[in-house]
């Protein structure tokens, strides 16, 4: 997964929102196994910094806002139980 993947489903889930009228702030959670949620911080992070040498990772979740929804990336600990 990248950021043309979650552009995609942000945009996916947002026009889905509007086309049912549903126009209030909703929040989709996906967790993510501890080395695609790394690669996806790192992913965001470059492609917004090309040119960036200060990467810090995110803890354990990654807050992407779209225009009436968010996608919530949260890391997965123990096996599948998210914390």
């Amino acid at each position: 997964m990248n950021s043309y993947d979650i552009a995609e489903i942000g945009l996916y889930v947002s026009n889905w929102l509007h086309r049912f009228h549903l126009s209030k702030e909703s929040e989709l959670v996906v967790p993510l196994k501890e080395d695609v949620f790394r690669k996806v911080d790192e992913d965001l992070y470059y492609r917004q910094n090309p040119e960036g040498t200060d990467f810090v990772p995110s803890e354990d979740e990654i807050l992407i806002n779209f225009e009436n929804c968010s996608i919530k990336f949260v890391k997965e600990w123990d096996k599948g139980n998210i914390k």
